[in-house]
């Protein structure tokens, strides 16, 4: 016969029956403080592949922007990590800008357009769609071995391509936008305005060897913008720094 003590202990037992174990604990949250926090990076851009490029990868080497908004009078830039042979410009025009800025002939042109294979300052192919005096796409190649400054160079070098192919282009209304896009292949030059072709030809053959990102010239023109094209080998960071002197 049991005592009466073990009687209560069995008696609490049956009253009390195991409880479930607990359920496993929640994993620590990653955060600032977490000793084993990696970075996720998001993945790098592919060589050639096709993208736009921010505000933070446009280096502005004279005048300014704000933002992606061009308002002064000259403004020369080029997208960072960017290859040269091929861009897209998107803008939205605003209208002349209210300073007027000269052009050391002393002539007045209101114009925007891409910068290919930009190597600096003097060396580089323009695309530009002029809007005034007189409007039209115009290519031009500035070559000038052995300068990389402006100081350098100046207005000197300059060859006007002649067209192949070319057909007239509109002057913009304010507020209107538009897509100015060039490619170069081999020495063949296409130039789009809205996704009709309104410049071919052939460039010389002191742009084959020029190497350089994408970039934007802009003269006398406001307008908000957006660069795009394929990505470059080179992150150019160090002639950012150095402001590429334009």
């Amino acid at each position: 016969m049991r005592s009466a003590s073990s009687l209560l202990v069995a008696l609490v037992a049956c009253s009390h029956p195991h409880a479930p174990p607990p359920p496993p604990a929640d994993p620590p949250e990653v955060g600032d403080d977490d000793p084993h926090q990696t970075d996720i990076k998001p993945a790098a851009h592919v060589v050639g592949e096709a993208k736009k490029f921010g505000a933070e990868e446009m280096c502005v080497t004279h005048g300014s922007m704000h933002g992606l908004h061009v308002a002064e009078s000259s403004m020369r830039a080029f997208a960072r990590g960017s290859h040269g042979d091929s861009g897209t410009l998107s803008f939205t025009y605003d209208g002349p800008t209210k300073k007027v800025s000269h052009l050391a002939s002393g002539d007045v042109r209101e114009q925007l357009g891409l910068k290919l294979r930009a190597e600096d300052g003097c060396n580089l192919v323009y695309v530009m769609w002029r809007f005034s005096p007189k409007p039209e796409v115009v290519v031009q190649v500035k070559r000038n071995a052995g300068k990389h400054t402006n100081d350098e160079c100046g207005t000197n070098g300059y060859e006007r391509v002649k067209p192949s192919e070319h057909a007239k282009v509109p002057v913009p209304d304010a507020g209107s936008q538009h897509v100015l896009a060039a490619t170069i292949d081999g020495d063949d030059l296409v130039a789009t305005v809205d996704d009709k072709v309104v410049w071919r030809g052939t460039l010389p053959a002191s742009a084959r060897d020029l190497h350089g990102p994408i970039g934007v010239r802009t003269d006398n023109v406001e307008a908000s913008i957006e660069l795009s094209g394929p990505v470059g080998e080179r992150d150019d960071a160090e002639r950012c720094r150095s402001r590429g002197a334009d």
